[in-house]
């Protein structure tokens, strides 16, 4: 059974805030296969992956759906790491006809020593079952600054791309405490990533970075958006969604032109927004998914950790693509413990979207929504 968009509004007045495309959300929220990160292949199956903890350390492991998210079985193991590991964070992406890749983070913190950070690949040829190490996309040793989430995508051109969270590169020009969106370029001639590119940081140097969970859609031509969540560069720094754009294919970004817009920022700025996701469906409406803590009886300082965040889910819809969006609506609050959010167009129905998230009371869940234009 599906319900309109924007739970907290009704009939008319839902329809007369909401311009453009809308999204029906269900009501049935059911047991998911992990956070955020999935994708659909071309044969209609569905892949996602998740971290969990084993006896002597940690390991990553893909689930598949063929009937639509309905169902789930866990496939294969990408990675497995021990003790002292953080892997996983990462996203699936349907490289070409027969290869997956799944573009992860591999942070060490040794009992002794300094900790080590990396972006790395890793491949599969048979669908998700086995799974080898594809590349690095880079890495860094030390106490200054580390590397987070990451996202892969590919240009017009055919180029492939991982956006990931960046510590280190403003560590290393000055700026301590910063996070920015760092973006490589796969050669497979030199099966090297190379010519990082900063897709986004503040204007102004004096301003708060804090850049990350990025997700990028690509519209007509040349030109793409990224969606990240970042802070108010004035304290106390809460957390809201922005974007930013490129019309070469991501050799230049906006944010360079002092061009980042906003997707959300909470009215009230002591509350924030978190973690979008986004996807772009047939049409052109553009869906993005993010937590947000507004209504909760207190404000929630930024850096408090995921479980305590006091996040719900509610979704915006941009027609225009990515100039303005819509009201959010809310789609899951549950005990408002939420995060790591994630869309992907459903096989075969490609006007309608499977939200997954993480909540942290009842552990990984599934919705969809069906986009009305």
């Amino acid at each position: 059974m599906l319900c309109p968009i924007g739970a907290a509004l009704s009939g008319a007045l839902a329809l007369a805030l909401v311009a453009g495309p809308s999204v029906q959300w269900s009501a049935d929220v059911r047991t998911g296969p992990g956070p955020k990160g999935a994708v659909a292949l071309h044969t209609g199956v569905i892949l996602c992956a998740r971290s969990e903890g084993i006896p002597d350390g940690v390991r990553v492991t893909c689930a598949a759906s063929s009937d639509g998210g309905r169902t789930w079985s866990d496939l294969g193991e990408i990675v497995r790491a021990g003790a002292g590991a953080d892997i996983g964070d990462g996203c699936l992406f349907e490289a070409s006809r027969g290869m997956v890749l799944y573009s992860y983070r591999d942070n060490r913190t040794p009992a002794s020593g300094e900790p080590t950070y990396a972006i790395r690949i890793a491949e599969s040829t048979d669908g998700g079952r086995a799974w080898r190490a594809h590349s690095t996309v880079t890495e860094c040793k030390g106490a200054r600054g580390g590397l987070w989430s990451s996202f892969l995508f590919r240009s017009r051109d055919g180029a492939l791309h991982c956006v990931y969270d960046d510590e280190r590169t403003p560590w290393d020009a000055g700026f301590a405490r910063h996070q920015w969106l760092t973006m490589r370029t796969w050669d497979p001639a030199r099966s090297a990533w190379e010519r990082p590119v900063t897709v986004t940081r503040a204007h102004d140097p004096a301003h708060l970075s804090r850049d990350g969970m990025a997700s990028i859609v690509a519209l007509d031509g040349d030109r793409l958006l990224c969606v990240f969540e970042t802070v108010d560069t004035a304290p106390p720094h809460a957390g809201v969604i922005m974007a930013v754009t490129s019309d070469d294919g991501g050799k230049t970004w906006s944010w360079s032109k002092r061009e980042r817009s906003v997707v959300y920022r909470p009215a009230d700025r002591r509350y924030g927004a978190y973690g979008p996701w986004m996807v772009r469906v047939s049409g052109g409406a553009i869906v993005c998914l993010f937590g947000r803590n507004e209504g909760r009886a207190a404000p929630i300082p930024g850096g408090t950790p995921l479980p305590a965040l006091g996040l719900d889910m509610v979704a915006t819809v941009s027609g225009d693509g990515g100039q303005t969006w819509s009201k959010p609506a809310v789609v899951y609050e549950g005990s408002h413990r939420n995060a790591l959010s994630g869309l992907i167009v459903a096989p075969g129905k490609p006007d309608v979207v499977l939200a997954h998230w993480l909540d942290f009371d009842r552990g990984y869940l599934m919705t969809e929504g069906r986009v009305i234009k």
